[in-house]
């Protein structure tokens, strides 16, 4: 009886003194300074087994992605994204994010690939999320296959959905404007390319923190000669 109480004792000071994600991320984060990767890649999945909100699990699983990034483990970091595609652990707002993340890595890759991308993405209109750039990277991405496949009308008519929102920020409208713009100039429509560059440049001054506008600027000169 005495050894089954100091078992159960043991095991609620065990409890009790696990490690919380925010200190087990600590330790992935020191051992990926020192350029221990499996272990790094052990603690972080600790780290989010532990989390206790599921915007945490996503920062661990984001940190093990870009850790083998970092090291040139390309498939191996997308097997990681990939791996939680269904996580359960995940609510939509981070689900989302995650889907935006690996989709954003392969569409540039095979037809396959490219396709497995839309699909997704179109999965991933239907979760809801309360953050405009997560919201609007999901149509950007969308629209970027379209025009790659020179299906201009459709990307356009997805950055349109953007831009008739008035309750987003301007450096999303800048990035909708100036996306449309080069969708307009590869399909030839010049004077309408360049009305949008004209209305990213004026997005792109509306932001009061250091922004780069540069891009629409040059686009508004090259137009205009």
């Amino acid at each position: 009886m005495k050894k089954t109480v100091l078992a159960l004792f043991l095991s609620a000071g065990g409890i009790l003194s696990a490690a919380t994600c925010p200190e087990l991320m600590k330790e992935a984060e020191a051992l990926a300074k020192a350029k221990d990767v499996p272990n790094a890649l052990k603690k972080y999945e600790e780290a989010g087994n532990a989390a206790s909100t599921s915007a945490e699990r996503l920062n661990c699983i984001l940190a093990g992605f870009t850790l083998l990034q970092s090291n040139r483990q390309g498939e191996q970091a997308l097997q990681i994204l990939r791996s939680h595609l269904e996580d359960e652990k995940l609510e939509n707002q981070e689900l989302r994010r995650l889907v935006n993340t690996y989709a954003g890595q392969i569409i540039w890759g095979s037809p396959k690939a490219v396709d497995e991308a839309m699909t997704l993405l179109n999965s991933a209109t239907r979760l809801k999320t309360g953050v405009q750039y997560d919201e609007f990277c999901t149509w950007y991405l969308m629209a970027h296959i379209h025009a790659a496949r020179k299906n201009y009308e459709a990307a356009l008519g997805l950055m349109q959905n953007i831009l008739k929102r008035r309750d987003l920020h301007p450096a999303i409208h800048y990035s909708a404007s100036l996306f449309s713009g080069e969708i307009q100039e590869k399909n030839g429509q010049r004077e309408s390319a360049l009305e949008y560059y004209r209305k990213a440049l004026e997005f792109g001054k509306k932001i009061t923190y250091k922004f780069d506008y540069s891009a629409a600027e040059q686009a508004v000169k090259r137009l205009s000669k």
